[in-house]
């Protein structure tokens, strides 16, 4: 055996190893990611706070007054639905990159072999998407 058909086919072992760091490099920045998203939201609602903060100190009508938490409510709410998408999408993009990590260990020859042999067996048919089923149209 070569050197080359031994590095093409790396052992359990290597997969294994190499696996498990490209996937501990996909959760460090997916929470670095995270991370930043909770470090802008602090800073957004520190500075939401601190004008909220100088627009009291300023003489004004008690109807102003009453408002001012009002729209800091409004603000809230903005920046929490803000936050919160922004978490779910890096989320999602960390989940889909640990995907792709691990999709290289998919023969996927075998897999559309084994997903033509489901489709001759008529047991499996009411658990297989029809193009009834799925809204698609195959023409």
């Amino acid at each position: 055996m070569t050197a080359s058909k031994t590095r093409r086919h790396p052992s359990p072992t290597t997969a294994s190893a190499d696996l498990s760091t490209e996937s501990a490099d996909v959760m460090r920045r997916g929470f670095e990611a995270i991370r930043m998203i909770n470090e802008r939201a602090v800073q957004s609602a520190l500075a939401r706070y601190a004008t909220a903060a100088e627009q009291m100190k300023v003489q004004r009508q008690p109807m102003d007054l009453l408002a001012l938490p009002t729209d800091l409510m409004r603000s809230e709410l903005e920046g929490a639905t803000r936050y919160w998408q922004e978490l779910g999408g890096a989320a999602m993009e960390m989940q889909a990159e640990l995907l792709g990590c691990s999709s290289h260990l998919v023969d996927s020859d075998a897999l559309l072999q084994a997903t033509h042999a489901l489709d001759a067996l008529p047991m499996f048919a009411p658990f297989l998407p029809t193009p009834a089923r799925t809204g698609s149209r195959r023409g």
